[in-house]
């Protein structure tokens, strides 16, 4: 077991991921001792939530105009943590006047080992299409627009793959988020 703990940690350390190696949900080390609140899988999700930022909030009460209300859809689902509801509801209330085109994940045909991630991370390439399209009426950056696609990745990576024993299928997607993540900050610029 501790080979197996060891070799899971340096798996996630080699794919650079972004969250301290968690091996079980709940939070006691693999020595038994307790581990701080911050280090759990819990609270990583927590981290990785407000690494993009703040995220800005619908107009309840409806006070501002339309194009105040454009604005404000877009920022939201911009910054929209992947698998939240207002993508789907703004989609809805918005068909026409905010940009919902997506092309999938692209994958490099050089890059074949990623290919296997592109449906996994459908929505968050699919939310990350939308921060590019609609980066105008978001008043987001570029760098914002794909740290919080990284963010999501990452996330959709930690949902996924919860069990102490994913713990190498998980290291492996933070990696190919990592991969996808640098991509699109090397060649995405052109689309922006």
């Amino acid at each position: 077991m501790k080979r197996f703990v060891a070799s899971a940690a340096s798996l996630l350390t080699v794919a650079g991921a972004l969250l301290p190696a968690a091996i079980s949900e709940t939070p006691v080390a693999a020595a038994g001792a307790p581990v701080a609140a911050a280090e759990t899988p819990v609270a990583a999700a927590g981290a990785l939530a407000s690494a993009a930022g703040p995220v800005a909030r619908p107009d309840p009460g409806g006070s501002c105009g339309r194009k105040c209300q454009l604005r404000s859809a877009a920022r939201v689902v911009t910054m929209e943590r992947v698998y939240g509801s207002y993508y789907r509801i703004y989609k809805a209330r918005y068909p026409q006047a905010l940009d919902w085109n997506n092309n999938g994940c692209s994958v490099p045909f050089s890059v074949p080992i990623i290919d296997h991630y592109k449906n996994l991370f459908q929505k968050s390439c699919d939310r990350h299409d939308f921060g590019y399209r609609n980066h105008g009426r978001s008043g987001y950056s570029r760098l914002s627009v794909d740290n919080r696609f990284h963010s999501n990745m990452n996330y959709q990576c930690l949902v996924v793959y919860d069990d102490w024993y994913d713990v190498p299928a998980r290291g492996l997607c933070y990696s190919a988020a990592d991969k996808f993540y640098g991509a699109i900050r090397l060649f995405g610029g052109g689309f922006w």
